[in-house]
């Protein structure tokens, strides 16, 4: 299904493959320099000349795992690791006149990304040396048709669906009633992203029970507010959120609750069946913003996974015959995908994205932690590459109102309600907040729903801040 590009040397022109790519007009003497060895060994070193210190955070994503690595004089403080992903990650601080450097090795076939994780302007270079490197950008595709999926600058958003961005309250369970929806009517607010089990929008195969959507959505109709409908296909607590028919495809999972296999064929039927006959009876209504699927972690075991024949190409492929299936049943509405991690090859969130994103789709997130590391290394650099793409949304939940500052230079211990929503907008590039209703704050010095209203009515109408 997709072709892969390999670089025969590291001294080969590069401009072909890599249209980010610009010759450098002066020879450089600083700078991380990659060099691909041989087919299946690569080395990166970060270089410092004769005036300034260098300094690089980054990491190397393989498709395939880095299988080993090894270091060049590394100086204190410098890290070079394969992490529980079997990918390379590396900081390096080089002195003036020296390098610090490292080789990995991956298999020929696969697909490498290369990513800035540590904000540093550090100019990137592919080749033998600096006399003959190829200056690049990053997030850059080392070897592989689009394993970093990046795309042109700005693609192809979709105008003929609804589009109502801005602020949604989250309610969650418990808070299904009118008092909590009529609590949210506040100014600012545009609508309500609703939580409903598979189950009870589905009792029996082919049997559809939509009575509780009609009734929100005559609220909203009323109250001129918007609904998006989350379809809840895992679950935090014991209760399973498959229909009874669906129940041999749904498995409990590591946090207590269920996880439905979404990549299972029947699963991938029944979801297209399901979400054609609500837009069958919802498209149309101009309050029905579209619909939403939950985080794209799944939390199961391995041996739930291979008892199952899991695999990543099985769990990417799903994703877009679901989404394009559904797209089509909803032409007037929207498809929110809740994205974060993808167990066996991160990098086909992006894959997704690229296959969907202009039809459509919207990139959505569960969490807004900026200091929570593996989220932004391995899931928000995909609101960058993708933003001028699709739309984009993002969920501060309970989690994120006690997210603490990890680093110095902050008035308050834990990340402000105004904070986080500069953080959706500017380095997320939100069209889309929903705000998690917590009414109580825990710990109580931290924040809840009640702190993030003034941020609400300061801001009934932004923009992402490309």
């Amino acid at each position: 299904m997709f072709t892969k590009i390999r670089l025969l040397a590291a001294t080969m022109t590069l401009a072909a493959l890599m249209p980010l790519a610009a010759t450098h007009a002066a020879t450089p003497d600083s700078g991380l320099l990659i060099t691909q060895v041989t087919g299946s060994k690569w080395q990166v070193r970060l270089i410092a000349g004769a005036t300034t210190p260098q300094r690089f955070a980054g990491s190397f994503t393989a498709s395939s795992g880095v299988n080993s690595m090894s270091t060049i004089k590394l100086e204190t403080g410098d890290v070079v690791r394969i992490n529980a992903e079997r990918n390379l990650e590396v900081s390096f601080d080089a002195s003036v006149n020296s390098f610090d450097g490292a080789y990995f090795w991956t298999p020929q076939t696969s697909q490498i990304c290369v990513r800035n994780t540590g904000g540093t302007d550090t100019k990137v270079y592919l080749g033998a040396s600096l006399a003959d490197a190829t200056e690049v950008s990053l997030p850059l595709n080392l070897q592989g048709e689009d394993p970093c999926g990046i795309l042109p600058p700005k693609g192809p958003y979709v105008t003929d669906r609804k589009f109502n961005p801005g602020h949604y309250t989250v309610l969650l369970r418990g808070q299904n009633g009118l008092k909590f929806m009529n609590d949210a009517l506040r100014p600012g607010n545009v609508g309500l992203v609703k939580r409903y089990t598979w189950r009870k929008l589905e009792p029996t195969q082919g049997g559809y029970d939509f009575s509780a959507i009609v009734a929100d959505l005559n609220w909203a109709r009323s109250y001129g507010q918007q609904i998006i409908v989350m379809i809840e296909d895992k679950t935090f607590s014991a209760e399973d959120p498959a229909p009874a028919y669906l129940a041999g495809i749904s498995k409990p999972n590591r946090i207590g609750g269920y996880t439905m296999l979404r990549w299972h064929p029947t699963y991938t039927d029944r979801w297209k069946a399901l979400v054609a006959a609500l837009g069958a009876r919802f498209d149309s209504h101009p309050n029905f913003e579209g619909i939403a699927t939950q985080e794209t972690s799944l939390g199961l075991e391995g041996a739930e996974l291979s008892a199952y024949a899991y695999t990543p190409e099985k769990y990417r492929d799903a994703y877009i015959e679901q989404f394009e299936s559904g797209l089509a049943s909803m032409p007037k509405s929207r498809i929110f995908w809740y994205q974060n991690f993808l167990l066996g090859n991160q990098s086909y969130i992006g894959q997704v994205a690229k296959a969907v994103g202009p039809k459509g789709l919207v990139m959505a997130g569960p969490d807004v932690l900026p200091d929570k590391q593996d989220l932004v290394k391995q899931s928000y650099p995909f609101y960058a590459t993708y933003k001028g793409w699709m739309h984009m949304g993002i969920q501060i939940e309970g989690i994120c109102y006690k997210h603490p500052h990890a680093t110095a230079g902050y008035s308050t211990k834990y990340w402000t309600p105004d904070e986080l929503f500069a953080y959706a907008r500017d380095k997320l590039y939100a069209n889309y907040v929903f705000w998690v209703r917590i009414p109580t704050a825990s710990p109580t010095d931290s924040y809840d729903w009640y702190d993030a209203l003034p941020v609400i009515e300061a801001n009934p109408v932004f923009t992402p801040q490309w």
